[in-house]
């Protein structure tokens, strides 16, 4: 167990006692490996060490979410323990990250590279903007939309090698010209 005391005055630091001096008042923290016992809705947990139970609340900086029987970083603090970082994961369980607020994530001018066999995004609202391109790839692409699809643009491309199939119970299009340039025309009715 590593034990920090702080002593606040004014800034003394011995490193043998492992003590800093700011003030009058002496804080003793301390950082203890421990195991999750429970659970509990409210993002607090109990946590064994040296056979004592403790209740532990999730710190800010801890975005993987303990399960039970998991080995987590616990700081004792002010009479509160924090739970820092999970250390080792009980089991092979689905790994959950919890971001709490609003969540920036930035490379500054870096790259972001996402690999996986699989990604899931689910959310009641979701934009993607891009300020030159945006790029979609894929051997098959399937959008799905259960009231109304919606393309805006200035202009529109479509270069379709093969067959080019619209199914549809009605359908119709506006426009003041239209411009139709084919080696064979049919309208079958």
């Amino acid at each position: 167990m590593s034990v920090l005391k702080m002593k606040i005055d004014n800034i003394k630091i011995n490193s043998e006692q492992n003590q800093i001096r700011l003030d009058s008042k002496e804080y003793e923290c301390r950082r203890i490996i421990a195991k999750i016992t429970h659970k509990f809705s409210n993002n607090s947990f109990h946590v064994l060490y040296a056979e004592h139970q403790i209740e532990a609340f999730l710190s800010a900086s801890c975005i993987i979410q303990p399960e039970n029987d998991d080995i987590v970083e616990v700081l004792l603090s002010f009479n509160k323990a924090y739970i820092v970082s999970v250390l080792e994961r009980s089991n092979n369980n689905l790994l959950k990250y919890i971001l709490h607020g609003d969540v920036t994530l930035g490379a500054g001018k870096s790259n972001i590279s996402i690999n996986s066999k699989e990604i899931e995004i689910k959310s009641s609202n979701m934009s993607l903007k891009s300020n030159n391109m945006l790029n979609i790839s894929a051997e098959n692409a399937q959008i799905e939309a259960s009231n109304l699809l919606e393309i805006s643009a200035e202009n529109r491309e479509t270069n379709i090698n093969g067959l080019d199939l619209h199914t549809a119970e009605t359908i119709s299009q506006k426009s003041s010209q239209i411009n139709i340039t084919s080696n064979k025309f049919n309208i079958n009715s």
